[in-house]
């Protein structure tokens, strides 16, 4: 191997004992050889530590960093500054890799010197993947396309390009643990041209009892995704009168509901607070209407009563809506 690496894969470690052997043999079974392994442990207090030093012992590619535990975002953030490879790729301690992933991303870089690469991914025996090809259009049709095969929302089925992430100052929100990945490859988006994309199933997501990815948005999450994922995709450049901003707009929605739920159950707000940040999200899709976008007749209804209503109206209909909903459900 070169003394610089070609690939750097970005392995964030949190108490991942039952799981890390696996994954880490699973990198080390690679065809494509010219990589490091940047093993980023966060604090573990189970054994962890101990199996990251034996792999590292064993394979002089693989290298550990230890920090206190600040979260999944901020370990990424510490392998992207350490690592050294012309591109970086991210896997998950409970997750496996095929063995020709990165030889097979790789060829597929070079071939078009491709800003990205995306590979197909499974997830409880279901496969997520597009068609083979290179991909040429522009930054907000790239993301929508992805986003509706839900291949965009992932970092660990993707290659990027490190110059691109260290020259634009590319990183995750630190303490930010929900929608994470959604936001960095947006922000990634922004600065890029081309890619590739690669249907063979190439990556396994291993979903373990304590995924962050089950858990719900809490406001304070919730209001950063509006306030940071909303505007990056605005940002996105388009061609023409094209929509599809608008398009991932209305299917990031969702999240929106989920932010204006949490203004009345459980955080408490008061009136004129709910009130003004409602008036902002309000004008926000008066600006960046995607009413003709939404798959589903709730959203409609929700979204059209959001822009239409009078801010006191909806506030009203909404409360009611809410904590009716959590008294069936049961909730506290």
């Amino acid at each position: 191997m070169s003394d610089k690496p070609l690939l750097s894969i970005i392995v964030p470690v949190y108490n991942s004992e039952k799981y890390l052997a696996r994954c880490l043999d699973s990198i080390l079974a690679q065809t494509f050889k010219n990589f490091e392994c940047i093993i980023v442990d966060d604090g573990s207090v189970d054994q962890s530590p101990t199996i990251c030093d034996e792999y590292a012992g064993r394979d002089k590619r693989i290298r550990v960093l230890r920090k206190k535990n600040e979260g999944v975002s901020a370990a990424r953030n510490d392998g992207i500054e350490a690592a050294s490879g012309s591109y970086i790729a991210f896997v998950d301690s409970d997750d496996t890799v095929h063995s020709e992933m990165y030889e097979r991303m790789y060829k597929a870089a070079a071939a078009g010197k491709s800003d990205f690469v995306c590979c197909g991914y499974s997830h409880k025996e279901k496969n997520y993947a597009l068609p083979s090809c290179y991909f040429n259009r522009s930054q907000a049709e790239m993301a929508y396309i992805l986003e509706k095969a839900d291949l965009f929302g992932t970092i660990w089925n993707k290659l990027y390009k490190s110059n691109i992430i260290r020259d634009n100052n590319i990183r995750f929100a630190r303490g930010y643990s929900f929608g994470e990945d959604f936001l960095f490859n947006l922000n990634y988006f922004l600065f890029i041209e081309d890619g590739s994309l690669i249907e063979d199933i190439l990556y396994c997501y291993h979903e373990n009892d304590i995924s962050i990815s089950k858990k719900r948005p809490n406001f304070e999450h919730s209001l950063f995704r509006f306030n940071n994922t909303s505007r990056a995709i605005c940002a996105l450049k388009e061609n023409g009168k094209t929509r599809f901003k608008n398009r991932i707009l209305a299917k990031d929605f969702t999240y929106t509901i989920f932010l204006i739920r949490n203004m009345y159950i459980p955080v408490s707000m008061s009136r004129p607070e709910r009130i003004a940040l409602l008036s902002k999200i309000k004008l926000f899709y008066r600006e960046n209407n995607a009413a003709r976008d939404f798959i589903g007749l709730q959203y409609v209804i929700f979204y059209r009563v959001l822009v239409l209503f009078p801010l006191t109206l909806f506030d009203l209909v909404v409360s009611i809506l809410f904590k009716t909903i959590y008294k069936i459900r049961g909730y506290n």
